[in-house]
């Protein structure tokens, strides 16, 4: 949770002009500036023909609050009604949102004419002070007179009349129950005055509503992509999501009826997406177009509390609908494509965020265009979301890979290589283990990913060697098992004492040699048998085909690399265990054990060292 509004202060003094010669300094006035930055907005939109749409928005506000002494809070009695007020100004709203009718929807003040308010106390216990927190106890009514202009799908319209927005506010700035609402419809003029037939209202805002954000670090999506020509193929995308949720109360979970079907929800968007991942096409990635906002609604299926989302953790039992529609850019092939119609993305959440079960997905085809708007006949066809798959991290500090390197002379070079490398898998339910057979092969499988891989060696011709990831693009894999004892379980150990599994990366290195650093001309796919998760040792991963070495623009270095071979746990088990006298655990004895005995030679913890 993150506050969602700030206030900056200002002191003016207003000079009244009596005479050329003579000034009188009027009282100093305080200006508090409030900037609500999670603003939520919902208005009906009747059409011509009689229809309503209802318009969801989400942006950005900022007040001016006029105070009427040299600090916040003094207000006077000006309308002689004995309840003291003060006069604030609107003078910042921009929301956008997106209607699956009309297209986007933006809205904003009109120039050239302020958008005056007030705030009036309800109670006067107390002259000359505005009774509401965090000045005092009470409540103050409010209200602005907002001049706007609302444009929908790319056309501006304006309001014949101010849109009257009136609350009762029980903190200043407004707070998380506050509302302001207006219940006229206000006729909508085109750009030369003219009456157009839609009527917009009635509507409500709520400046700063509480906002919840969840951040999801480890999400993993699939991607079915169909070219011009028919064919499709899956890319398995991995990275990072972020969400807001608007809860409509004081607290996390707290939600009404806005529709009237009897089911309490909460507004949704999608502020981030950044993931990515490799296809027979190449390099994938995808991620928000930030042109347009992808909003999205959370509503309980059941009603058992209402004000309360009845899902986990604001109720024990329940679950609901959610949804987004998503604005994205997806780079592939060196072009970028986009959609025109939003990806709509459903699924049923059984936690509030996303648990380990909960899918999101979308099985209509979304046409991509190019930059200039133009179909490209590509399309994006089915789709899976997983925002918070289960994902067991290996950590193998013990790897070990043997390369063959030939330079461009043609001389060939062998370099055994020792290091770390760390892998996420991406189980498919509640706990480790769990895994689905999504390709309907007959065996289950799951998604991996080799997210870190540093191995060292030494040539005495070539020096020093280093092999890693290209962190352009992510190493996705795959576990498979090799029979199906158990549906839903990846049968292998330790998940099952038997069994085995295939597995495989794509992994796309960077290798550090003669002082060049150069990446693969195509992935290298190491493909390798399991006999337990994660790898035992002796477990091995291998290529035997060429791959051709190219620097960091493309361009052919005459290096290639040939056979190369991974083996994830080198040594540390009961069978392979670490050599006596094998101080840095790299699975061998050597110079580098020797030169850690010397340096710590005659070092002594006893009581009584000399």
């Amino acid at each position: 949770m993150a506050g969602f509004s700030r206030k900056i202060v200002f002191v003016y003094a207003l000079i009244l002009l009596t005479s050329p010669m003579q000034a009188a300094l009027a009282e100093p006035n305080t200006v508090e500036i409030d900037v609500f930055e999670n603003v939520i907005c919902e208005q009906d939109l009747q059409m011509p023909d009689g229809s309503t749409v209802t318009i969801r928005m989400t942006g950005q506000a900022t007040q001016h609050v006029i105070f009427e002494g040299l600090r916040e809070g003094l207000a006077d009695d000006d309308d002689g009604n004995h309840l003291d007020e003060v006069d604030t100004e609107m003078v910042e709203l921009n929301l956008t949102g997106l209607s699956p009718s009309l297209g986007p929807v933006k809205m904003r003040l009109a120039t050239g004419i302020k958008s005056i308010g007030m705030m009036e106390e309800t109670n006067n216990d107390k002259s000359g002070l505005l009774e509401v927190p965090p000045f005092g106890p009470g409540s103050v009514d409010s209200f602005f007179d907002i001049y706007f202009e609302i444009e929908i799908a790319g056309q501006v319209f304006y309001g014949r009349d101010p849109m009257h927005l009136r609350g009762w506010l029980r903190e200043k700035p407004a707070g998380r129950l506050d509302l302001y609402e207006y219940a006229e419809r206000i006729q909508l003029l085109n750009a030369n005055g003219d009456p157009t037939g839609l009527l917009l209202g009635p509507g409500r805002i709520r400046p700063n509503p509480p906002v919840e954000v969840d951040l999801f670090e480890t999400p993993i999506c699939e991607l079915e992509i169909i070219d011009p020509m028919g064919q499709s193929f899956i890319v398995t995308l991995t990275g990072r999501t972020t969400e807001h949720v608007f809860f409509e109360g004081a607290v996390q979970g707290s939600a009404f009826d806005d529709d009237g079907n009897g089911r309490d929800e909460v507004h949704t968007e999608m502020v981030a997406m950044s993931l990515s991942g490799n296809s027979s096409a190449g390099p994938v990635n995808l991620r928000l177009n930030t042109d347009y906002q992808s909003l999205g609604y959370m509503e309980e299926r059941t009603d058992y509390n209402t004000g309360v989302l009845d899902v986990p953790p604001f109720f024990k039992d329940g679950r609901v609908d959610s949804f987004f529609d998503i604005y994205f850019e997806l780079d592939m092939l060196g072009r970028t494509f986009n959609n025109q119609a939003p990806l709509h993305l459903w699924g049923v959440l059984s936690h509030k965020p996303a648990g380990p079960m909960d899918i999101y997905e979308n099985l209509q085809q979304i046409e991509l265009y190019n930059e200039n708007g133009n179909p490209t006949g590509y399309y994006i066809g089915a789709i899976r979301y997983r925002p918070n798959p289960v994902v067991e991290v290996d950590v193998l500090d013990t790897s070990m890979g043997l390369v063959d390197l030939v330079s461009p002379s043609g001389q060939s070079y062998t370099v055994e290589l020792m290091g770390t490398s760390k892998i996420h898998v991406f189980f498919e339910g509640y706990f480790e283990g769990s895994a689905n057979d999504d390709d309907g092969d007959g065996y289950d499988e799951v998604p991996t990913e080799l997210v870190e891989l540093s191995l060292s060696g030494f040539d005495p011709e070539v020096g020093d060697m280093h092999l890693g990831l290209d962190p352009r693009v992510p190493t996705m894999g795959e576990i498979e098992e090799s029979s199906d004892i158990k549906p839903g379980r990846l049968d292998l150990p330790p998940f099952y004492q038997g069994g085995s599994a295939d597995s495989f990366f794509d992994i796309h290195f960077e290798i550090e040699v003669a002082g060049m650093t150069m990446y693969a001309a195509r992935p290298m796919l190491w493909r390798g048998v399991l006999n337990e998760k994660p790898a035992a040792p002796g477990d091995t991963y291998e290529d035997l085909v060429d791959n051709l070495l190219v620097d960091a623009h493309g361009t052919e270095t005459g290096w290639t690399l040939g056979a190369s071979r991974y083996e994830p746990t080198a040594c540390g088990d009961s069978l392979r265990p670490y050599p006596i006298g094998d101080l840095n655990l790299d699975c061998q004895v050597n110079y580098e054990d020797v030169a850690i005995l010397a340096m710590h030679w005659l070092e002594c913890t006893r009581p009584q060292c000399p």
